[in-house]
Formats: C-alpha cells, structure tokens, sequence
C-alpha cells in the first residue's frame, strides 16, 4: 500500500507565479513529508510577531542551486527595530545565508545588515535566529530572505493552504526580478515597537460552522495573545445580522477565552464574530469585518458524531494512483434508533467526491445501507464539505461507517484532514488492492449528524460511549507476528477475549479480567495456551462481556 501523507492538497502541482506581464515562470511545489511543530514563543511588553504563514506544508525542489533567494515582505504597524527571526526548514540541516533587506514597490532591495550565514535545522519547526545586531526599521516595509548556499538545500516551506497574501518571492541566479509565489513561506518576523503600544490583540478561533437546536448552550473558544495583556474579549452574534447582541467572554486559563450564546431553534443561522481589547485599548475582530463579514453558524436538529477535535494536524490521501480509493469513520450513536441525516469531512480543496454510509462487516465497513447511496460533497470556503441525507439510513443497534471515496479521475484530490490528537481505532483507508486497513495514529476529520429519540448530545473529541460493548477489530491485519485486539468498553466490567480456529478449538484466552470503561487494547502474540507459535491461517477472536457476545476474523501469515 502506498500512502502519502500531504500536507498540502496535492503531490506535485505547478504553480505560475506572474512576475510581470512580460516575465512568468513554473515553479514546483512539493509537499513536505513530516511531522509540524511550532515554536513557543513568550513575547516581551513591546515586542510583536510579525507573521503571513500558516502551519509548514508544501517546499520548492526545483529551486536548487546556491544564490537561491526566497523572501517575506513585512509590514510593521508603527516604528519598529527587528530583533530576530524564524525559519522553518525541510530535508536535514545545513548552511544557508540570511538577509533582511529594504523594500522598493513591493520586492526586496538593498541588505540593511550585513548577510550572515545560519545552520537551518531542516526538521520542519519554527526555528529562532537571533540577528548579529538589532536591525533599525522604523515604520516601512522591510524584507527577510533566505539564500541557498548549498545544494541540496535545506529548503524553505510555505503553507500551501489555497490562500496567498502576496508577499513571498522567490529569485535565482539568471533572473531579472522576483518571482510571486502562490503560498505564503514560514518565515516570521519578531520587532520591539517604540512608544506606546499600537498592536490589536491577536484573536484565534476556528470558525464553529454548525450548531445544534437541542444544546443546552452554543460555546465557543479562542485562543487571545497580545504583548501588552487582553484586557477583555467579547462575543457578538446576531440573528437577523443588523441586531446584534454581546456576550462577555471569560479567560479560563492560559490564553484561552470561552464564551457562550442561548440555544437557537433548527432552521435558524447564527452571525458571529469576536472582539478583543488589550490595555492600551486596541481592539481586534475575527473575522476582521465583524459584523460587516461575520462568520455564520447553522443551526441544525441531531447529534453530531465527531471523534476529532477540528484542529487539522496533516493531510492524507490512500494514493496518487485510482484503486477505488476511500476512508471510513466508524461512528457509533448512544442512542437507537439513529437516523443518519448529515455527513461532512474536512477537506483541501472543492474537488468533488462521494460520500456513503455503509454497514459493518467483520469490524470493517461491509455494503452500502439503504438510503445511504453516494452523495456528492464539496469544500465550503470554511473547510468543510457539508452533505445532507433526505431519507438517510436508520441503525437500530451498533455501528455504521461514513465512506469518502474518491473519484476515479481524480484520486489526488481533495486530500482529508486528520487530527494526531485523539486516537479512538476509528478510522481505515482502502484500496482494491489492499482492503481495508486500520490506522492508529489519529483520526480522519469525517462526522455525521444524526437523530435520536432524546435529540442532541454533543460527542467530545475521544467519541461517544456505545450502547454496548464492542469489537473495533484487530491491527495489523493480516499480521506476523503479533496483532493488537481492540474493543470499547461503555462501562467497567469483566470482558474474555478468546483465540479459536476455524474449527472451533479454543487456541488461547488472552484476556479474562475486569476492565475500566473506554478504549482497550490486547495483543495475541500468534502462540497457543502453551507458548507455542501456532500456524499460518484465519482464527476467531471472541470477546464476551457480560450478556454481549461479538466474534471478528483474523488472519496470521508467516
């Protein structure tokens, strides 16, 4: 099985950047294959983190070759002196050269201080650069480059989330000018103001786009910073979007600000936006058009079966190449019978997809449930790719899964979010050639809406209890020479899980104990009661538990 992890929407894409309406060139963008990691940060009264980019994605291989220059355009909000820098950095450490230079109609001019040579760590994470002097800005544009002393380079990344401010460039030997880049590069300022404090309070929040009527209210959060202290932050939500009413957010700890509005009626949409005051009275929104361009929250009937916390950590596809490519979420509802009436997925870009819901078969999804027949999905401008089942399926007990197959023709596109956070045994990609396979590191960003007798109940990020006890399954699977055996558990209790045969001779008992409630795991090394490897072939795993009694299918090769 062949699967890539992309951390940006495509394998290889080429990007056009116009540098002039006589000069265009072809960049490529490749995506970086590794962990992010951020750079904590503890900023001083007057200081300010000057920053365009979002977490490391995508690098440029075919910009090779020493005298290589990559550039952010900075433009600080009052005077300013630059004090020192961040660069994140792909493919093993080595030399490169750094500059800051001044600004002349939007590219780089002349160097400021003289350019002096760093070791970049090439581990993908902010890395800090102190300069050799503090650089004197005042309140103009200024640019930091990094230049290729060696190659191969440790390459600069960017974002590559779709979106660009325009003020990253790239130039190599031979060129005339600077080339726009169509990514913002992780490149990141950090400058001491003089006077009295001008920066607004930096506001981060994702965007909460449903909402759900049985609720007993609709909570936000936000993470807040500013160099001088938040003096406050408010919610502001509106239903007909000119009357607007505020609510008092409260710091809970750290940077963390929470909020809450009353619970609305299904049908409605909720406008809202943030606010917040540092103690030099700036004040800040997000979205940045407040009530102008707020963001909006519809409010639907269901409960929602989430097992991410809607922070993506990577991006994956099963494969460049078309094998009936898909993922699957196994949700399970706490209450029956369950209506599935809403699915969404958080994916790259608005290539188009299909979802369906399907039935499990040995602890893996198994054929298509009425009513749950492929349904197109697109990304929405907010990430998600929202779809709605008119006469969805009804479960009556246990689980279901929610399928995003990929188009035959495009197979790279969309990639899905995953979240690294929360780990449930949830989650499984699929190709013909594969099956189904388990992965164990995350869980994909897919959910579904559905309803229930007693309506809604909002499942946190670990996932909702079952109705019962439950299998998940085994993985690896086939496996060689040990498989871990995974079930969930509402409740403490006594669970046995027992190794058979096909022909139904006990093999081994590899679990017969009390167990506390949540995600449990058991590991069957592939030998008999007696501590002797057994063969090659399919065995029975039978796990009991109380009154609840559930066999699945494994296979051990040698």
């Amino acid at each position: 099985m062949y699967r890539t992890l992309l951390l940006s929407a495509i394998l290889a894409i080429c990007l056009i950047a116009t540098v002039s309406a006589e000069q265009t060139k072809t960049i490529v963008q490749s995506a970086v294959n590794g962990p992010i990691a951020d750079y904590p940060v503890v900023l001083d009264d007057m200081e300010d983190m000057i920053a365009y980019d979002s977490a490391p994605q995508v690098y440029y291989p075919n910009a090779l070759s020493p005298g290589t220059m990559f550039a952010v355009r900075f433009t600080p909000v009052q005077a300013c002196s630059l004090t020192y820098v961040q660069v994140v950095s792909y493919n093993g450490s080595g030399n490169a050269i750094i500059h800051v230079m001044s600004d002349d109609g939007g590219s780089p001019d002349v160097d400021l201080i003289d350019p002096f040579t760093v070791s970049l760590a090439g581990n993908i994470s902010y890395q800090t650069i102190t300069l050799p002097e503090i650089v004197v800005i005042n309140d103009v544009d200024f640019h930091v480059a990094v230049e290729y002393s060696q190659a191969p380079p440790p390459f600069v990344t960017a974002d590559g989330d779709g979106t660009t401010t325009q003020r990253s460039k790239l130039w190599e030997p031979g060129d005339t000018d600077w080339s726009a880049l169509s990514a913002d590069l992780n490149i990141r300022a950090f400058v001491i103001y003089y006077g009295v404090d001008g920066v607004p309070p930096t506001i981060n929040h994702t965007q909460q786009v449903l909402g759900f009527a049985s609720d007993d209210t609709h909570d936000f959060t936000a993470e807040i910073t500013d160099g001088s202290g938040v003096e406050s932050a408010e919610l502001h939500y509106s239903l007909d979007g000119s009357t607007w009413e505020t609510v008092d957010m409260v710091n809970t700890s750290g940077d963390a600000w929470d909020g809450s509005i009353p619970v609305q009626p299904a049908g409605n949409s909720v406008g809202y936006y943030l606010s917040a005051t540092d103690t030099y009275a700036n004040t800040a929104y997000e979205p940045e058009g407040a009530g102008a361009d707020p963001f909006v929250m519809e409010i639907v009937a269901g409960t929602e079966l989430a097992y991410d916390d809607g922070s993506v950590d990577g991006w994956w596809i099963v494969a460049p190449d078309y094998d009936d490519n898909a993922f699957a979420v196994r949700m399970t509802p706490d209450e029956y019978p369950a209506t599935v009436l809403m699915v969404r997925a958080f994916v790259s870009d608005d290539t188009p997809f299909d979802y369906t819901i399907n039935g499990v078969m040995g602890g893996v999804p198994g054929d298509i449930l009425p009513g749950g027949e492929a349904l197109q999905g697109i990304r929405a401008p907010h990430g998600w790719a929202i779809s709605e089942y008119v006469d969805g399926p009804t479960i009556a007990s246990g689980s279901f899964f929610v399928l995003f197959n990929w188009r035959p023709s495009t197979p790279s596109d969309p990639a899905v979010g995953e979240d690294t956070d929360n780990v449930t045994f949830r989650s499984y990609w699929y190709s013909a050639t594969s099956g189904w396979n388990m992965i164990a590191d995350g869980e994909y960003m897919i959910r579904a809406i559905v309803s229930t007798p007693t309506g809604i109940k909002e499942i946190n990020g670990d996932g909702a209890r079952p109705a019962s006890f439950e299998l998940v399954g085994n993985y690896p699977n086939p496996f060689n020479p040990s498989t871990d055996i995974k079930f969930l558990a509402p409740e403490a209790g006594n669970v046995k899980i027992e190794i058979y045969n096909v022909a139904g001779q006990l093999v081994k008992t590899v679990l017969d104990e009390y167990v506390s409630a949540g995600v449990k795991a058991v590991t069957w090394d592939g030998t008999n009661s007696n501590g002797v490897k057994v063969n090659s072939g399919v065995y029975l795993y039978k796990m009991t538990a109380g009154n609840h009694v559930e066999t699945e299918k494994m296979v051990l090769l040698k």
